[in-house]
């Protein structure tokens, strides 16, 4: 073989094996994407914000004083934010609402998305003008839920599509007795 096929050998090599190392790299980040759809270990936050399960969730957001003595899903939702109109739309849609299913239903909005969420049926609206409750309790995309128990402790977070998701998320309703829903549901193992 002449040097300049040589030289070939080895430069397709070294194409091999850096594509090899991207293709692992994509793979890695495609585990790393999925793993945000699992609960973390309690106390600890996600990629996408929120508090951690198990954690105490605070008793007043904003202005609004919610106490503690009944489970809730707080939903942050943005008036421009596609997934979020699509989630209203589910939720107006709902065949039941949160206080069919003894569940408070707390919605978390700038000024634009309470007028324009305002028929969905939340049990309160908690409006923010600069973030500051996503900011006070992590939360860095919407939509984006938080299950809370009548203790005041995280059951879950996640990013909901549904009203089945933020039902089951709730630990209500699910068809297998559980809440878990496939969605953001603690591994078993």
């Amino acid at each position: 073989m002449t040097p300049t096929w040589i030289a070939l050998y080895c430069a397709l090599w070294v194409a091999v094996v850096v594509l090899a190392a991207l293709v692992l790299g994509l793979a890695r980040r495609v585990e790393l994407v999925s793993s945000v759809a699992t609960v973390p270990a309690r106390g600890h936050r996600r990629l996408l914000g929120g508090p951690g399960v198990g954690s105490r969730f605070p008793a007043t957001l904003g202005d609004v004083e919610l106490g503690y003595g009944q489970e809730r899903v707080v939903v942050f939702l943005s008036s421009s934010c596609g997934p979020c109109r699509g989630l209203a739309q589910s939720l107006f849609e709902a065949p039941a609402t949160g206080a069919d299913l003894g569940l408070e239903v707390v919605l978390v909005t700038d000024p634009e998305g309470a007028s324009a969420y305002a028929d969905i049926g939340a049990a309160r609206v908690v409006v923010e003008l600069n973030r500051e409750v996503s900011r006070q309790l992590g939360v860095n995309a919407t939509p984006f839920a938080i299950a809370v128990d009548h203790s005041g402790a995280v059951k879950g977070t996640g990013v909901p599509h549904s009203w089945d998701e933020l039902v089951g998320l709730a630990g209500k309703g699910s068809p297998d007795g559980n809440g878990a829903h496939g969605f953001n549901a603690p591994s078993r193992r």
